[in-house]
């Protein structure tokens, strides 16, 4: 899961690992000789790549803040959250539009199969005030080289620093895969089941909260309402390799034979059922006024099952090895087409939706040993006419190497954005299709750790939910966005002293509430202490964004709600600078942290809010430990 292991990106300087097992990119080719972990995910069946074991940002526990920005959220770790540095992220087929907890759970294409030759477990635990706790264990086992199983806990709790904002997350995942001995059949399965149930407060009446002696003892808006979401999920993938068996030399009269895979037929099949529902069981509903349904509970459910199907054809995945090296097709593609069928049910009844996608992805490296990388995929919904195509094109041979890229598509909106019948809000619209355009170019160093990326994104009938000025409901509206972004990542190194810096810079001219800067760096000195037994950094982690107007959170719906002119500028954040103390230490395979969030509050500022009527929470002392066992 993203909040318990964060992996280190190619632009941070790397830490040196001090427990002597983890492997480099294999490949197929899998050493079974010494204690070795690796893992794939299942959008990227069998792509090997290391468990991580540095130090790099691991006192980042908050998965909002596991980003190059930190994520606006309601000042509790497990709270919703939105992102303030802007980023399109719709894709074809079905999409409920629920987004505001997907950090902290787990989704069935994020799955980690697992492949090792001992057995393994990983144990990570977070402690901090108000009673906040993580806890999170993954254990895995190979049988034999052809069949692995793991199973993943992950639980968060925290009370919260304010009144009656306990969160309270939990979800298992078993997963698995299974190789003929031949190497051609494979079979990937795996399960998650999640579950919710979050205190909803409202936020806290008095907008001046840190001004008063006890800001804890502050009332807040509701004490009642709760809400649960329920999560189950399962797949199953199938692939079959088509290829050749190759011969070898072993010795001087000795030969043997490997298979080289060249192309695969793939299948997966899925499931899902989701169950979302919020109640306030209060008898003073003044909160919420008019009421659209005359109900003796206030309650709003929602309830959504389907199944999916994706076959594809291609060689994408897959790499030609020979007995002592690794030869990368020079051209990689995949041919696919995608079947889906989902059942939503409210209060209105049930509503059916289906979706057909074909599509296509290709990877070439082309002209004199890979001087460019070509990528283009595309993809077609024959059900709703809806499609998106991408397209990129690198030049390695330079340093730094220049990339450009453009993304172009037409989706439907969210459902959530076009249908709600709730007790307080009800909608059922029919907006146009979502026209989005993304023209973009890169300049990446990776000896320098250094990126610059230029981005200009436009989209027509992009839709945010926004009250309504005469009565106060919320309601969805379509407006027209154009967004010109700047990324730049920077790292420094002055002997054993690390400054890493990321600034982005965001102007737009429509209805988007972002800051026009947002920025983070990470500011920290390591090194090794008894005779290279302990490795340790130390340092600051800082945040920044300049004034912007916030979102506001609606806890009926569970979305975050345009406010911008509603009632006049009382929703403007000011600029914000933000300090997290941490020390971070390695003994062997043992990590741990200490850390303080919120160092410097009351030296800038008393406190600020997050979103109307949800203050940060004030400073706090957290401790992490992660322990990797192997038997």
């Amino acid at each position: 899961m993203g909040m318990m292991l964060l992996c280190s990106r190619n632009t941070f300087s790397q830490a040196t690992d001090t427990t002597n097992i983890d492997s480099t990119l294999l490949g197929n080719l899998f050493n079974y000789h010494a204690a070795e972990v690796e893992f794939f995910t299942g959008s990227n069946l069998e792509q090997y790549s290391p468990i991580d074991t540095t130090l790099n940002y691991f006192n980042r526990y908050n998965p909002v803040r596991q980003v190059n920005f930190e994520h606006a959220y309601l000042g509790n770790l497990g709270a919703p959250y939105y992102s303030r540095y802007f980023s399109f992220n719709r894709t074809l087929g079905f999409d409920y539009g629920r987004h505001e907890r997907d950090a902290y759970l787990m989704d069935i294409n994020e799955v980690k199969y697992y492949r090792c030759n001992v057995p393994f477990t990983d144990l990570y635990y977070m402690v901090g005030g108000q009673g906040e706790q993580l806890f999170h264990v993954t254990h895995t086992r190979n049988v034999g080289k052809d069949f692995n199983i793991a199973i993943d806990f992950n639980k968060i709790v925290s009370e919260g620093y304010f009144q009656y904002m306990k969160t309270d997350y939990a979800d298992v995942t078993l997963s698995g895969w299974y190789k003929s001995k031949n190497a051609h059949y494979s079979l990937f399965f795996a399960g998650i089941r999640s579950n919710i149930a979050q205190q909803e407060n409202g936020g806290i009446a008095n907008d001046t909260v840190f001004e008063i002696q006890d800001p804890a003892s502050a009332l807040p808006l509701r004490d009642q309402a709760l809400t649960n979401w329920n999560n189950w999920q399962a797949q199953i993938q199938q692939q079959y390799l088509f290829g050749k068996n190759e011969s070898y030399q072993v010795d001087d009269t000795t030969s043997a034979t490997y298979f080289a895979p060249q192309f695969a037929l793939k299948h997966t099949f899925g499931y899902r059922n989701y169950y979302y529902q919020f109640e306030d069981p209060s008898f003073d509903r003044t909160y919420y006024g008019d009421l659209t349904i005359d109900t003796d509970t206030l309650r709003d459910r929602t309830a959504i099952a389907g199944f999916y199907n994706r076959i594809s054809f291609g060689n994408s995945t897959f790499r030609n090895i020979s007995k002592d090296s690794i030869v990368k097709n020079p051209v990689l593609w995949e041919a696919y087409g995608w079947q889906q069928y989902h059942e939503l049910s409210d209060q209105s009844g049930k509503i059916q939706y289906n979706n057909l996608m074909v599509g296509f992805n290709l990877n070439a490296r082309l002209f004199l040993d890979s001087t460019f990388t070509f990528k283009l995929n595309g993809a077609y919904d024959l059900e709703e006419g809806t499609y998106s195509a991408n397209a990129s094109l690198r030049l390695l041979r330079l340093s730094p190497s220049p990339e450009i890229f453009v993304s172009y598509g037409s989706f439907n909106q969210t459902i959530i954005q076009e249908h709600y019948i709730g007790f307080d809000y009800t909608w059922d619209t029919n907006f146009d299709k979502m026209q989005y355009l993304k023209l973009g170019a890169k300049i990446s160093a990776t000896e320098s750790a250094f990126d610059l990326i230029f981005t200009y994104e436009a989209i027509t009938n992009y839709v945010q939910l926004e009250p309504n000025y005469i009565t106060e409901e919320i309601a969805p509206f379509a407006t027209d966005e154009s967004i010109l972004k700047i990324f730049l990542a920077k790292d420094f190194k002055a002997g054993n002293f690390h400054f890493n810096n990321r600034a982005g810079f965001q102007f737009n001219d429509g209805a988007l509430e972002v800051p026009m800067l947002i920025a983070s760096s990470s500011w920290y000195y390591e090194n090794h202490l008894f005779k290279s037994a302990l490795f340790f950094q130390t340092g600051l982690d800082i945040w920044y964004n300049s004034a912007y107007n916030n979102y506001g959170y609606d806890i009926i719906t569970g979305q975050f709600v345009r406010l911008s002119g509603f009632i006049g500028n009382g929703f403007s954040a000011d600029p914000n600078i933000t300090f997290d103390f941490f020390a971070n230490f390695d003994v062997e395979t043992l990590r741990f942290f200490v850390k303080v969030d919120n160092v410097a509050q009351g030296l800038f500022s008393k406190g600020y809010y997050i979103a109307p009527h949800y203050p940060m929470q004030p400073r706090a002392f957290r401790l992490g430990l992660n322990w990797f066992l192997f038997y």
